[in-house]
């Protein structure tokens, strides 16, 4: 079995726990810089025309600005225009030239962005991030617990065995809960050597409370006897006879990889024919290099030898 290389995954809290966190996160940024005192107001506005609108009062004058789009947060208000970015704090617009992506923390005030081909950190003066605009983590872990199941997979002879202490409902939508049957049988595995989370031991599968299990379908890779790698919907190989769903969305999962490595608790590097990818967020395996996320970035090349930057998105930002 290939060594599964787990990387820090992102836990996505719902906004009504980030309160604490942005309390602490203004107290901080208010006392490494007096000048964050003052807050002039940037309001939203909705037109007739749909479109958002983006005004803020400046001491000496008034200024109107019109958006396409317009995303609102705590620290930062972006407005997109045109195929440009203007990014403004409570107080101006930041100087941000070439600007070609911005992704907002949620809990701490700062923002990566793409300039001038570069990623980079601020802090909400526009900056590079430093120690002093607020903690490097804080561990809030113990008020909002993850939640996780406990499960392993055995194999006796030919046969594979899903073991655990929670139900898993094999219909489309896979969720866990409370039983007292621990061992399901796996079908269709005649070509499988080896299968995701085989071990002698239970092991415990973290779920970020929001996201994970809530789309379906639940995947495991399984390892072929011919040495390549399949993508694999739990819920099809939980079933004797699944749902001609079940067996359309097994059947679209990539097939017959060379490598695979698991990312985040819903995420897997792909590589096939000498290329990668990012499964799900591309689903296509298209990349000569792919690097490993940089919180939200990840740099890239195509075989054409053009680089960029790829979000957890999918989205992917070309270099100029």
């Amino acid at each position: 079995m290939k060594k599964i290389s787990n990387l820090p995954f992102i836990n996505r809290y719902p906004e009504s726990k980030v309160l604490t966190l942005l309390a602490l996160f203004s107290w901080l940024v208010i006392s490494c810089s007096p000048t964050q005192k003052a807050n002039l107001g940037i309001r939203q506005n909705t037109s007739d025309s749909e479109k958002s609108k983006l005004s803020f009062n400046h001491p000496k004058t008034n200024i109107t600005i019109f958006c396409d789009s317009l995303d609102h947060y705590d620290n930062f208000t972006i407005c997109y225009k045109n195929n440009e970015i203007a990014v403004f704090n409570r107080r101006k617009k930041l100087k941000l030239p070439n600007l070609k992506a911005i992704k907002v923390d949620m809990y701490f005030p700062k923002a990566q962005i793409i300039q001038n081909n570069k990623l980079r950190e601020i802090n909400v003066r526009g900056t590079d991030y430093k120690k002093c605009d607020g903690p490097a983590e804080i561990d809030l872990s113990y008020q909002f617990p993850d939640q996780y199941v406990t499960l392993k997979i055995t194999k006796a002879d030919t046969v594979f065995y899903l073991n655990t202490d929670d139900m898993i409902n094999i219909s489309e939508q896979i969720f866990f809960e409370n039983s007292s049957s621990p061992n399901y049988k796996l079908y269709h595995t005649q070509e499988v050597e080896d299968i995701e989370y085989m071990s002698d031991d239970f092991i415990k599968i973290v779920m970020p409370s929001m996201g994970y299990f809530s789309n379906p379908p639940f995947i495991v890779y399984t390892k072929l006897k011919s040495g390549k790698y399949n993508l694999t919907a739990l819920g099809y190989i939980l079933s004797e006879k699944p749902s001609a769903k079940m067996d359309s969305i097994n059947k679209n999962l990539p097939k017959n990889l060379d490598a695979i490595q698991k990312i985040y608790p819903d995420m897997y590097r792909i590589e096939k024919n000498g290329l990668s990818a990012y499964y799900p967020i591309v689903k296509e395996i298209k990349y000569k290099t792919l690097e490993e996320f940089q919180g939200n970035f990840a740099r890239f090349e195509l075989p054409n030898g053009q680089k960029g930057w790829l979000d957890l998105q999918g989205n992917e930002y070309f270099d100029n």
